[in-house]
This record gives structure tokens, C-alpha cells and sequence, in this order.
């Protein structure tokens, strides 16, 4: 490999950690933003403080992330899914993960 091909291939994987990195922080923006307006929702429903938050976490995991809920999420999602429902934050997939 020449010199200035390894100088490509550096510009390549350093234009790729940092469009990486880019799209990390939108996501972690994204869902920073969505779950204060999540946990809202799911407090005007009459979910505890605490749950709405984990659940609120969730959601927005789920939602920008697609990072599937582990089993104890799940229980939680499960035990107030009305409320999760009335607060139209329901995602059909969300409990078929199991």
C-alpha cells in the first residue's frame, strides 16, 4: 500500500468515526427530547411517578433506538400497559418481543 493510500484510508475511517459519532448524538437528542413529553403523558394518564419515568425511558428507547426492552421492562411495560394505552404511547411490537 502507498503512502498515499494509507493516507485515504485514514481520512476514510476518520470521516466515518466522526459521522458515527454524529448520528449518536441525534439519536441520544432524539430521545432526550422524547421523553419528557412521554413521561408527561403517561403522569396525566395516573402512572407513578417512578414507572413513568422507566416507562417513558423505554419508549423512547425503543422508538429511536429500536433497542428491544429486557424481561424486567417488559413486566413493567405489561403491568401498565392501559395507561400506556391511554396515553397513546402503545407500540404493537414493543411486547412481542417476548
Amino acid at each position: 500500500m502507498s503512502k498515499a493510500e494509507a493516507q485515504r484510508l485514514a481520512r476514510a475511517m476518520v470521516q466515518y468515526t466522526v459521522t458515527k459519532r454524529v448520528k449518536g448524538q441525534q439519536r441520544s437528542l432524539k430521545m432526550r427530547q422524547l421523553m419528557p413529553v412521554y413521561w408527561r403523558r403517561l403522569i396525566e394518564v395516573g402512572v407513578p411517578l417512578q414507572n413513568a419515568q422507566q416507562i417513558a425511558e423505554i419508549i423512547a428507547a425503543y422508538d429511536v433506538l429500536r433497542q428491544v426492552p429486557s424481561p424486567y421492562q417488559l413486566a413493567l411495560l405489561k403491568q401498565h400497559c392501559r395507561y400506556i394505552c391511554r396515553a397513546e404511547l402503545w407500540r404493537p411490537k414493543l411486547l412481542m418481543v417476548d
